[in-house]
Protein backbone atom coordinates (compact mmCIF):
# COMPACT_ATOMS: atom_id res chain seq x y z
CA UNK A 1 0.00 0.00 0.00
CA UNK A 2 2.84 2.41 0.90
CA UNK A 3 4.44 1.60 -2.43
CA UNK A 4 1.27 2.54 -4.32
CA UNK A 5 0.85 5.80 -2.37
CA UNK A 6 4.51 6.67 -2.95
CA UNK A 7 4.13 6.06 -6.66
CA UNK A 8 0.90 8.08 -6.75
CA UNK A 9 2.45 11.06 -4.94
CA UNK A 10 5.52 10.85 -7.16
CA UNK A 11 3.37 11.02 -10.30
CA UNK A 12 1.27 13.81 -8.79
CA UNK A 13 4.43 15.80 -8.05
CA UNK A 14 5.64 15.36 -11.61
CA UNK A 15 2.26 16.46 -12.95
CA UNK A 16 2.24 19.59 -10.78
CA UNK A 17 5.79 20.38 -11.91
CA UNK A 18 4.75 20.01 -15.54
CA UNK A 19 1.77 22.32 -14.99
CA UNK A 20 4.06 24.93 -13.40
CA UNK A 21 6.48 24.77 -16.36
CA UNK A 22 3.58 25.14 -18.79
CA UNK A 23 2.21 28.16 -16.89
CA UNK A 24 5.60 29.90 -16.91
CA UNK A 25 6.07 29.11 -20.62
CA UNK A 26 2.61 30.46 -21.46
CA UNK A 27 3.31 33.71 -19.59
CA UNK A 28 6.67 34.07 -21.34
CA UNK A 29 5.25 33.51 -24.82
CA UNK A 30 2.33 35.88 -24.20
CA UNK A 31 4.80 38.61 -23.20
CA UNK A 32 6.93 37.75 -26.21
CA UNK A 33 3.88 38.18 -28.48
CA UNK A 34 3.46 41.74 -27.21
CA UNK A 35 7.09 42.53 -28.02
CA UNK A 36 6.69 40.95 -31.45
CA UNK A 37 3.54 42.98 -32.13
CA UNK A 38 5.30 46.24 -31.23
CA UNK A 39 8.36 45.33 -33.31
CA UNK A 40 6.24 44.28 -36.30
CA UNK A 41 4.18 47.47 -36.17
CA UNK A 42 7.31 49.61 -35.86
CA UNK A 43 8.81 47.93 -38.94
CA UNK A 44 5.62 48.36 -40.97
CA UNK A 45 5.25 51.98 -39.86
CA UNK A 46 8.84 52.80 -40.78
CA UNK A 47 8.44 51.12 -44.17
CA UNK A 48 5.23 53.03 -44.89
CA UNK A 49 6.81 56.34 -43.83
CA UNK A 50 9.79 55.67 -46.11
CA UNK A 51 7.63 54.60 -49.07
CA UNK A 52 5.29 57.58 -48.88
CA UNK A 53 7.86 60.18 -47.78
CA UNK A 54 5.98 63.42 -47.17
CA UNK A 55 3.06 62.42 -49.42
CA UNK A 56 -0.46 61.66 -48.32
CA UNK A 57 -1.34 58.03 -47.60
CA UNK A 58 -4.39 57.98 -49.89
CA UNK A 59 -3.46 54.76 -51.72
CA UNK A 60 -2.30 52.84 -48.64
CA UNK A 61 -3.80 49.39 -48.08
CA UNK A 62 -2.61 45.93 -47.08
CA UNK A 63 -1.80 44.97 -50.68
CA UNK A 64 0.57 47.95 -50.99
CA UNK A 65 2.26 46.81 -47.77
CA UNK A 66 2.60 43.15 -48.79
CA UNK A 67 3.64 43.90 -52.40
CA UNK A 68 6.18 46.43 -51.12
CA UNK A 69 7.54 43.90 -48.60
CA UNK A 70 7.03 46.46 -45.83
CA UNK A 71 5.82 43.90 -43.27
CA UNK A 72 7.99 41.26 -41.61
CA UNK A 73 7.42 37.71 -42.92
CA UNK A 74 5.75 36.53 -39.69
CA UNK A 75 3.04 39.13 -40.23
CA UNK A 76 2.23 38.23 -43.85
CA UNK A 77 0.06 35.24 -44.72
CA UNK A 78 -0.69 36.15 -48.33
CA UNK A 79 -1.06 39.09 -50.68
CA UNK A 80 -2.91 41.77 -48.77
CA UNK A 81 -3.32 39.62 -45.66
CA UNK A 82 -1.60 40.70 -42.46
CA UNK A 83 -1.93 39.17 -38.99
CA UNK A 84 -0.70 40.01 -35.52
CA UNK A 85 0.96 37.50 -33.15
CA UNK A 86 -2.46 36.59 -31.69
CA UNK A 87 -3.74 35.61 -35.19
CA UNK A 88 -5.96 38.68 -35.36
CA UNK A 89 -6.18 40.71 -38.53
CA UNK A 90 -4.13 43.85 -39.15
CA UNK A 91 -5.59 46.38 -41.58
CA UNK A 92 -3.52 49.33 -42.78
CA UNK A 93 -5.22 52.29 -44.44
CA UNK A 94 -5.27 56.04 -44.77
CA UNK A 95 -6.87 57.77 -41.80
CA UNK A 96 -10.28 58.81 -43.21
CA UNK A 97 -10.18 62.03 -41.18
CA UNK A 98 -6.71 63.10 -42.34
CA UNK A 99 -4.89 61.82 -45.45
CA UNK A 100 -1.56 62.88 -43.92
CA UNK A 101 -2.03 60.08 -41.39
CA UNK A 102 -2.44 56.32 -41.66
CA UNK A 103 -3.93 53.83 -39.27
CA UNK A 104 -3.37 50.24 -38.25
CA UNK A 105 -6.44 48.39 -36.99
CA UNK A 106 -5.56 45.27 -35.01
CA UNK A 107 -8.12 42.69 -33.87
CA UNK A 108 -8.10 39.84 -31.34
CA UNK A 109 -5.57 41.51 -29.04
CA UNK A 110 -5.72 40.16 -25.45
CA UNK A 111 -5.89 42.74 -22.62
CA UNK A 112 -2.22 42.46 -21.59
CA UNK A 113 -1.04 42.73 -25.19
CA UNK A 114 -3.45 45.59 -25.80
CA UNK A 115 -2.04 47.66 -22.93
CA UNK A 116 1.55 47.06 -24.04
CA UNK A 117 0.81 47.80 -27.70
CA UNK A 118 -1.12 50.98 -26.82
CA UNK A 119 1.85 52.34 -24.90
CA UNK A 120 4.69 50.75 -26.87
CA UNK A 121 5.02 53.41 -29.57
CA UNK A 122 4.20 57.05 -30.30
CA UNK A 123 0.84 57.50 -32.02
CA UNK A 124 -1.21 60.45 -33.28
CA UNK A 125 -4.27 58.79 -31.70
CA UNK A 126 -5.33 55.50 -30.13
CA UNK A 127 -8.81 53.94 -30.02
CA UNK A 128 -9.41 50.75 -28.04
CA UNK A 129 -12.73 48.92 -28.24
CA UNK A 130 -14.37 52.15 -29.41
CA UNK A 131 -12.85 54.29 -26.63
CA UNK A 132 -10.60 57.12 -27.78
CA UNK A 133 -7.60 57.33 -25.47
CA UNK A 134 -6.45 60.77 -24.38
CA UNK A 135 -2.77 61.23 -25.22
CA UNK A 136 -0.36 60.99 -23.58
CA UNK A 137 -1.99 57.69 -22.67
CA UNK A 138 -2.87 57.20 -19.02
CA UNK A 139 -2.22 53.56 -18.00
CA UNK A 140 -5.50 53.44 -16.06
CA UNK A 141 -7.54 54.55 -19.06
CA UNK A 142 -5.67 52.16 -21.35
CA UNK A 143 -6.09 49.08 -19.15
CA UNK A 144 -9.77 49.85 -18.57
CA UNK A 145 -10.40 50.16 -22.32
CA UNK A 146 -8.39 47.00 -23.03
CA UNK A 147 -10.30 45.02 -20.40
CA UNK A 148 -13.68 46.06 -21.83
CA UNK A 149 -13.48 43.06 -24.15
CA UNK A 150 -11.83 39.65 -23.88
CA UNK A 151 -10.10 40.40 -27.20
CA UNK A 152 -9.61 44.05 -28.10
CA UNK A 153 -9.88 45.86 -31.40
CA UNK A 154 -7.38 48.71 -31.59
CA UNK A 155 -6.98 51.53 -34.08
CA UNK A 156 -3.54 53.12 -33.91
CA UNK A 157 -2.99 56.27 -35.96
CA UNK A 158 0.42 57.41 -37.21
CA UNK A 159 1.45 60.69 -38.82
CA UNK A 160 4.52 62.03 -40.63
Amino acid sequence: MDNILGLLFSKLGMLLGLIAVMAVSYAYFQGNKSSTAISDLAQVSQGIQTLYGGNQFTSLNNTVVTNGKLAPPDMTTGTGILVNPWNGSVTLAVNPANASQFQATETSVPPDGCAKLAQGMTYASVTINGTTITLPADPGQVTTACAASNLATMTLVFSH
